[in-house]
């Protein structure tokens, strides 16, 4: 398996490199870079294009090699010469889309890497790229708002990997202090990287190596510790006593495990997983401390680095590894993994849709709590750069590491912490008929706090309001509109600092007297009569109109009532009839009976004013009680 090797500050990736047989004249500067000498590799190489500025494989090379020190904008030049060359590996697409992107030239960088998809439309990170609204859109958690900031203990070397266990922090460090050996590294030329151990009292902040058996005069790095302090996890060079090599002459990383005994880190044991012939660190412990997840390009993965995960026995032994599948891993590179209080995973990669290189991505769970999706963190936590060994502190701090642009080493500590924006607050919504869903105009919308505190607001042309309002209140919403019964709405807004709108639409309920919808006059009987009058069949002709226009869907019920003179008997049977002949009517003339929930008569049981059987009034104001009504019963 051919791996991405990432530069001196992330090496914990140490991959494997088949090199093809070369031409004579790269023979020197092609040991170099097989024996992962990069920068004696590039002086070689550079000095061959001195006379041969075109020569293909020069380029490729050194393109290669500035992509593996993380030097994008020199890779972009190199990869430039040799993109258009006939023959060309379809991987120099993608090094090519991923080397524009890193500098930020986002439009190129989606044409080289669909030139790359034509020719590998099956791989994980391409069907991600189509699955996106627009090729390449990042989905990002925008949630959050975060101020970084680079911690001061950074050095010109390498600094990255924090882990925090109660009052210490350590790291990981290329620094040439603090520890008895320090030899460089051909790679990149920088010091081999050790675990450094921070703490702080009184007396100031004391940086040295960490105590005990576990810094070598090879590279150590990243650490999980368990919960109670006594068990650590590290990653280290194949390296027990004497430093082993792969068949390729190429020493892999392993993941060891240490205890504290007497203050001091020892009894180092490798874990039973590791291997000669692949990699695997970058170790992070669930909160239970049952499980621990790391990073292998182990046989059998998605991809160049993959994340699995293994149980942790109560002896501090460890499981069969697991994969953790293609949501999270891809053909690139997923590392440093880093589980949350709730349970929630972080990585970094260089597969999944970013802003350049790694950058940092959090899981998606659903209520089965299953991986589903992933999200990238966004800036400023992301770069164009890599990004990389997140780790959380609290729900609003921690730590990343990154060799963005703006810091003093290779690759540095950054500092992060949640910033609480608090932007204005508006309550919106739209005013809507409730019979056919139309939209009100100039609805009134009285937004009320207090007796001295309320708003006035009309609905537009398009029937909506908004209004700006004050956060962590109650306020009371009346909107009224004229043949519209007036509805009352309460809404809070103690809601979270991060949302900005409150979106409240209102449905107004036509006035249950269908007459005021229609402007209906009276409708009469003759004294003892129940047929429909000429003058009262135009009236109903009107409610025939509605309901067979504007509301479609409305259905009422008919309630027919008499006045008071006559016998009660006579007077309920005489409204009965009344209201069967208005039912007739309706239904005779197009209305749908199942519109007309019921007809009843209810005599002079109902009467709207005093003139019962013991009061003596006109006939204008017999007229009054002697109505048929129309009650709408359903709105849609």
């Amino acid at each position: 398996m051919r791996l991405k090797i990432r530069h001196i500050s992330i090496l914990f990736f140490l991959v494997s490199i088949t090199i093809c047989a070369q031409k004579r004249q790269l023979r020197i500067a092609d040991n170099n870079f097989q024996d992962l000498k990069f920068i004696k590799a590039q002086k070689v190489y550079l000095k061959i294009l001195e006379k041969d500025s075109l020569n293909v494989e020069t380029n490729k090379r050194l393109g290669d090699i500035y992509m593996l020190l993380r030097k994008a904008d020199q890779a972009e030049k190199y990869y430039q010469k040799i993109i258009n060359q006939e023959g060309i590996s379809p991987i120099y697409y993608y090094n090519y889309a991923q080397a524009l992107k890193s500098v930020e030239k986002y439009e190129e960088s989606k044409k080289w890497f669909e030139k790359y998809a034509e020719k590998f439309p099956d791989e994980l990170r391409v069907k991600e790229f189509y699955a996106t609204e627009n090729n390449g859109e990042i989905i990002i958690d925008d949630s959050k708002i975060y101020k970084v900031e680079l911690e001061d203990f950074n050095t010109k070397f390498s600094d990255f990997g924090i882990f925090k266990h109660e009052n210490t922090i350590y790291f990981t460090s290329a620094r040439d202090t603090g520890v008895a050996i320090k030899r460089k590294f051909a790679w990149n030329e920088e010091p081999f990287l050790d675990i450094y151990e921070m703490t702080s009292d009184s007396l100031g902040r004391k940086i040295n190596g960490i105590r005990g058996e576990v810094n070598t005069k090879y590279h150590e790095g990243n650490v999980a510790i368990t919960k109670d302090g006594k068990r650590m996890y590290f990653t280290r060079n194949n390296y027990h006593k004497k430093l082993k090599k792969d068949k390729n002459g190429v020493s892999n990383l392993k993941l060891f495990s240490a205890e504290l005994i007497a203050g001091k880190w020892t009894n180092i044991k490798e874990i039973s997983f590791n291997s000669d012939e692949y990699s695997v660190g970058h170790p992070a412990l669930s909160n239970d401390g049952q499980t621990i997840y790391f990073s292998s390009n182990m046989p059998g993965g998605f991809g160049e680095v993959d994340i699995y995960k293994a149980e942790v026995k109560f002896d501090g032994s460890l499981g069969e590894p697991e994969n953790l599948g293609d949501i999270i891993n891809t053909e690139g590179n997923e590392m440093f993994p880093f589980i949350s209080e709730n349970e929630k995973l972080y990585f970094s990669s260089d597969g999944h849709l970013g802003f350049g290189q790694l950058d940092i991505f959090s899981t998606i769970k659903n209520e089965e709590n299953e991986i589903v999706n992933i999200l990238n963190l966004g800036s400023p936590i992301n770069s164009p750069a890599d990004d990389f060994a997140y780790f959380k502190v609290s729900d609003s701090s921690g730590y990343f590491s990154s060799n963005r642009e703006g810091g003093v080493g290779s690759d540095d500590i950054y500092k992060y912490e949640r910033e609480i924006v608090v932007k204005p607050l508006y309550i919106k919504g739209k005013v809507l008929d409730a019979i056919n869903e139309e939209l009100i105009v100039n609805a009134e919308v009285k937004i009320r706090l207090d007796d001295e505190n309320e708003l006035l607001v009309k609905t537009d042309s398009l029937g909506n309001y908004n209004v700006e309002v004050e956060r962590g209140q109650v306020y009371n919403l009346n909107i009224s509109k004229k043949k519209f019964a007036t509805s009352k709405v309460e809404i809070s807004t103690k809601i979270d600092k991060r949302i900005n709108e409150i979106e409240r639409n209102v449905y107004l309920k036509p006035i249950e007297d269908i007459r005021l919808l229609v402007d209906l006059n009276t409708i009469y009987f003759d004294l003892n009569k129940s047929y429909i009058r000429k003058d009262a069949a135009e009236e109903l002709d009107k409610i025939i109109a509605l309901m067979l226009g504007k509301y479609p869907k409305m259905k009422i019920k008919l309630e027919s009532h008499t006045d008071s003179r006559g016998n009660d008997n006579y007077n309920m049977k005489l409204s009965k009839r009344r209201a069967k002949s208005t039912y007739d009517y309706l239904v005779k003339n197009g209305v749908s009976k199942d519109r007309i929930e019921s007809f009843d008569g209810f005599g002079e049981t109902l009467l709207l004013n005093q003139c019962d059987n013991e009061v003596k009034c006109d006939d204008k104001q017999h007229d009054i009680n002697r109505r048929t009504e129309f009650i709408i019963t359903k709105m849609k």
